[in-house]
């Protein structure tokens, strides 16, 4: 049984560096056979649905994070993936479920914050959003990444915008602008500068598949 779980740790290891380079196919090969000779462990049922997600199968993706959580409840990189999963198949509920889990779990990790925050600001059901929420976790987002991160920036203005306070949400929206500028992230500036445009009319932001 041991030699199957250090066998299973190395095919695991090696399906998540197969992800990062891009072998989508043979990643999930190998995270396939990490969950046949360990299939009790949650780390190798989420490097699995990792690998899936990245050959965009959404919903079996989902099915190995929800094993992995069965597996262990606490697992905070599962509730993130799941999240974008649901998010993705339109269960916006269940995705601000398991994002505000994620981001309990792991109260230093700004990713689940940053994108429950964006929800609760941009979602286009009204009763799932909640602008005075979204800016105190994204604000608490920025504040863990030092506000390096453009995305965080462009939540945090989302977020100010729909909790009425289009001044703030201008000046945070003018600064991620110039920051994807300057990485020459030109597509995203675009989008904050359409964002921003909104703002300027006292309009928050909706979303919509894609636009981000």
């Amino acid at each position: 049984m041991q030699s199957n779980a250090g066998d299973a740790r190395a095919h695991s290891e090696l399906g998540r560096v197969l992800i990062e380079v891009g072998q989508v196919d043979e990643a999930v090969e190998q995270c396939a056979e990490a969950v046949r000779l360990d299939p009790g462990r949650a780390e190798n049922q989420y490097q699995l649905g990792a690998a899936l997600a990245r050959k965009d199968d959404g919903e079996k993706a989902a099915r190995q994070f929800d094993l992995a959580l069965e597996r262990d409840p606490g697992f905070a990189p599962a509730h993130y993936a799941l999240a974008i999963c649901r998010q993705q198949q339109g269960r916006a509920p269940d995705a601000l479920k398991h994002w505000r889990e994620a981001a309990r779990l792991a109260p230093g990790w700004p990713d689940p914050l940053n994108n429950l925050a964006w929800a609760l600001a941009t979602d286009s059901h009204a009763e799932l959003r909640d602008g005075p929420e979204a800016v105190k976790l994204a604000s608490r987002a920025a504040e863990l990444s030092g506000t390096n991160s453009v995305g965080i920036l462009d939540t945090l203005a989302a977020a100010y915008a729909e909790a009425g306070r289009f001044a703030e949400a201008c000046s945070v929206a003018r600064q991620a602008q110039v920051m994807a500028e300057t990485q020459g992230l030109g597509g995203l500036a675009e989008k904050i500068g359409l964002r921003l445009t909104l703002y300027g009319s006292r309009q928050p932001y909706r979303d919509e598949p894609g636009a981000r």
